[in-house]
């Protein structure tokens, strides 16, 4: 998230990279779907805002929701389906530590923190 090149990239050809970096370009059956869903996308997490290293932070809060919170959203959906009227209960760990998994894909310790946009 350093590499302005890489987010000029990004910005410039979004509707491109998207469906790749979001992992819809297989659900989304129709470029028209695609299109949509990106558009949409983009429009939530980043409105109308350039990506650029300002916008960073949405950037990270749409990949974290898209790759994990997503999935745990499904997951407790499904296990509240089955249980008879018990209450299920989600808790969100948000302690960097001393270390982070993201320092090492992103070589750097910036600590990016947490971002919520929905």
């Amino acid at each position: 998230m350093e590499n302005n090149t890489a987010l000029a990239e990004l910005d410039r050809d979004w509707m491109k990279i998207a469906p790749l970096m979001l992992n819809y370009e297989k659900t989304a059956k129709t470029q028209k779907d695609r299109d949509f869903a990106g558009s949409t996308v983009r429009s939530k997490y980043l409105g109308s805002a350039p990506i650029d290293h300002s916008t960073v932070p949405q950037l990270i809060a749409l990949q974290g929701d898209r790759r994990y919170v997503a999935a745990i959203d499904r997951f407790a959906k499904t296990l509240a389906s089955r249980t008879e009227s018990k209450p299920i209960y989600m808790y969100q760990y948000a302690y960097r530590g001393e270390f982070s998994a993201s320092q090492t894909m992103s070589k750097t310790s910036v600590n990016r923190g947490e971002v919520s946009c929905g």
